[in-house]
């Protein structure tokens, strides 16, 4: 009687540690899932800030050449041709706000965000591409 006990513990006892085996792999499963998606995110993250950044830099080096005097559709061209190498479907407008003043605004376009992202760009131009405009502007003053 008291072997029979020990074998019915023992045929239970390794059901559970079964049962237990599943549920760790299945949270690590989903731990794991999570981590991707979280890695994911950082990248998209990651190239919108480079994206960003390279904006920046030409926006700065447009407003400088201007400053040194280039005429401004040299720079316009030049500039635009250097934005579509580096932004997707990138522009740059510069228009001429007074006396010696021009604004220059680089726009791009991002991949389309998640439907409740609330970081828009209102006062950028729009374009007939698929996903979200971007866009630096500068006021340059000679």
């Amino acid at each position: 009687m008291k072997h029979a006990a020990l074998y019915f513990k023992w045929r239970y006892q390794n059901g559970d540690s079964l049962l237990e085996v599943m549920l760790a792999l299945g949270l690590i499963g989903i731990a794991a899932l999570s981590l991707v998606g979280l890695q994911l995110a950082a990248l998209r993250i990651q190239q919108a800030s480079l994206r960003y950044a390279q904006a920046v830099q030409l926006v700065d080096a447009a407003a400088e050449a201007l400053r040194a005097g280039y005429p401004v559709d040299r720079v316009q061209s030049e500039w635009q041709e250097r934005a579509t190498t580096l932004l997707p479907d990138a522009g740059i407008q510069i228009v001429n706000q007074g006396e010696n003043v021009q604004l220059i605004t680089l726009h791009w376009q991002e991949a389309k965000r998640e439907p409740n992202d609330k970081s828009t760009a209102t006062n950028c131009p729009t374009s007939n591409a698929s996903g979200q405009t971007q866009c630096v502007s500068i006021a340059v003053a000679q």
